[in-house]
């Protein structure tokens, strides 16, 4: 899978001296267009390969270090690790090697945005939506891990969504196998996202990326990041279930031993928590607020029916203030009670669950 790009007689020694729109790249096969990202560690573009006419992306290395023994570099291993991976909550790698020096594989073009894009927007993160978002990347975790590999820097720069909402992670360039990790290694991940055994080269395994997960829910919960000493989630957004507490408590222990040991568990129990709405104080007293609302307007149009104010006649003049009783053959019109708004109301808060966080 891996191969030299033929460069004839460019000498590229940098990736940083490729121009920012891609020009002066050329890679057998593709078509660059544009520069989509430009980072200090590396540059991806947006490309077209040429034989099947579709467009994927190509992330450049701008640095490359060979073992003395001739083994790939740590940027061919993250091109070799990902084109075995295969999960619809995966980018895809398709091809990889290497140009002037620089390593480049070629991955699937993910049409949308990242979740840190989004998030930085304000949108709000309905329960569903943040759910939906968490399933996927713990689908993703549990399929790495079932492999062997641990990812080791998920954060929401490293979580794609396509244009239909569906969560890829990407940027395995730390990621290690189970077995290679000792004690001993210090595996640099991201900081507020990064597990405690991680950051001090403590060992770890796949609970470091639960914790990661674990961060990534608060944060998409409550806005926040949950920092080194866990605030409770509920003081920062005070429609979140009771429950939601303990579990995200317990995916960020700082103690990996007191922590979920599988990235489906954390979800699961989160989504139990979540989703047990009816527990909560706000949905008994919207509840509460909904039958009450139900039951009191027909009893106020009834009695419309049959009390009709004498403080103005048909004329508009001032007449009696005291109210009087409607003769028996009057007719009072009176429009069908309208319940559809308020049953509208209940389904709504219901579907929405508590839990939207900003």
């Amino acid at each position: 899978m891996f191969r030299e790009a033929d460069v004839s007689d460019r000498s590229l020694s940098s990736a940083q001296e490729l121009e920012a729109n891609g020009k002066g790249l050329e890679i057998p096969g593709y078509q660059i267009e544009a520069l989509l990202h430009q980072g200090q560690a590396a540059s991806v573009y947006k490309a077209r390969q040429v034989a099947l006419d579709r467009p994927v992306a190509i992330k450049l290395l701008h640095s490359v270090h060979r073992e003395g023994n001739g083994h790939p570099s740590s940027q061919q291993h993250e091109a070799w690790l990902r084109a075995k991976l295969s999960h619809p909550n995966i980018v895809t790698v398709y091809d990889a090697g290497e140009i002037g020096g620089n390593v480049y594989f070629v991955m699937e073009y993910v049409a949308g945005e990242s979740l840190r894009e989004q998030m930085r927007r304000g949108q709000p993160w309905r329960t569903r939506r943040a759910l939906s978002v968490l399933q996927a990347v713990a689908s993703a975790l549990d399929y790495i891990h079932a492999r062997g590999l641990l990812h080791l820097d998920l954060k929401p720069e490293n979580v794609l969504l396509t244009e239909t909402g569906v969560a890829k992670i990407t940027d395995f360039g730390i990621s290690q196998w189970i077995h290679q990790v000792d004690g001993a290694s210090m595996l640099w991940g991201t900081g507020d996202y990064c597990a405690p055994e991680q950051r001090f080269g403590l060992g770890v395994d796949r609970r470091a990326d639960v914790f990661s997960l674990a961060v990534l829910a608060y944060e998409l919960l409550t806005g926040y990041l949950p920092g080194r000493v866990y605030i409770s989630a509920r003081r920062r957004n005070r429609f979140l279930p009771s429950g939601v507490d303990k579990v995200l408590a317990k995916g960020l222990a700082r103690d990996k031993e007191e922590r979920y040991d599988s990235a489906g568990v954390f979800y699961q129990d989160l989504a139990e928590a979540l989703l047990n709405y009816r527990q909560h104080p706000v949905w008994g007293s919207l509840a509460a607020l909904g039958i009450a609302a139900l039951v009191a307007i027909p009893l106020l149009v009834e009695r419309s029916l049959w009390f009709v104010p004498s403080g103005h006649g048909s004329s508009g003049s001032p007449t009696d203030t005291s109210p009087s009783v409607a003769p028996p053959d009057s007719r009072v019109s009176a429009q069908p009670l309208q319940v559809d708004p308020f049953r509208k109301a209940l389904r709504d808060a219901r579907d929405d669950k508590p839990g939207d966080g900003p």
